[in-house]
C-alpha cells in the first residue's frame, strides 16, 4: 500500500510543479490540482493537509534527493553546488514559491538543508570531535545563515550566476573559516579546562 501512496504523491507533486510553472502558486486550488492529475479531492487530503503541506513535501523530497546525491567524501563546496543546481533545475517552482505566499517555507527548508549539509561536513573535519556540540552548532548556524542569505539573493535576482561560479565566490569569501573556527573553539576549550 505505501508504494501506491508514493505513486499518487509523486503524481500530485509533479502536477503541482507543472501548474506552478504556468501560474502563481497562490492561484492553484486543490480542486484544480485534483482535476489536473485526475484524482478525487479526498485523495489529496489523504496525503496532505493543505497546499502548504504539499509544498513542504516537495521541498523535503528534493532535499532528501540532494542529501542522497551527496557522498561522504564530498566537501561543502560540492554539496552546496548540488543544492544550487537542484534549485536552478526547479527554477519555476522555486521562483513561484519565492514570489508567492510560501516564501517563509522556502527560507525555512533552505536553512534546514544547508544546516544538514554543513553538519555532515563539520562532523567529518579533523578536530571537530574535540569541541562542544553547542560550539559546533554555532559554527554551522553562522555559516548556514550566510549561505542562505547569498542563495536567497541569488534566487531573488533570477539565479543568473552559474551554481559552480556561485559556489566559488562563496568559497573565496569564507575560505578556511570552518577549520579556523574549529581550531579557535578547541583552543578555547583547552584554556577553559
Amino acid at each position: 500500500m505505501p508504494e501506491k501512496e508514493n505513486v499518487i504523491e509523486k503524481r500530485i507533486a509533479e502536477t503541482f510543479l507543472q501548474m506552478a510553472a504556468a501560474m502563481p502558486i497562490e492561484k492553484i486550488s486543490v480542486s484544480e490540482l485534483c482535476r489536473s492529475c485526475s484524482i478525487q479531492r479526498q485523495t489529496f487530503y489523504n496525503h496532505y493537509d493543505d497546499m502548504d503541506a504539499l509544498i513542504e513535501a516537495i521541498f523535503d523530497r528534493e532535499g532528501h534527493r540532494i542529501l542522497e546525491m551527496s557522498h561522504p567524501e564530498q566537501n561543502w563546496q560540492e554539496s552546496l553546488c548540488d543544492v544550487l543546481s537542484v534549485l536552478k533545475k526547479n527554477r519555476d517552482f522555486v521562483n513561484a514559491v519565492y514570489q508567492g505566499v510560501s516564501r517563509e517555507q522556502l527560507e525555512s527548508r533552505l536553512h534546514t538543508r544547508i544546516f544538514e549539509l554543513l553538519n555532515v561536513f563539520i562532523l567529518q573535519m579533523d578536530g571537530s570531535e574535540a569541541i562542544k556540540e553547542e560550539d559546533r552548532n554555532w559554527i554551522i548556524e553562522y555559516h548556514t545563515f550566510a549561505f542562505s542569505g547569498y542563495i536567497l539573493d541569488w534566487i531573488r535576482f533570477g539565479m543568473k550566476m552559474d551554481p559552480q561560479q556561485m559556489t566559488e565566490n562563496i568559497d573565496m569569501v569564507i575560505h578556511g573559516s570552518f577549520h579556523e573556527a574549529v581550531e579557535r573553539y578547541a583552543m578555547k576549550d583547552r584554556k577553559d579546562h
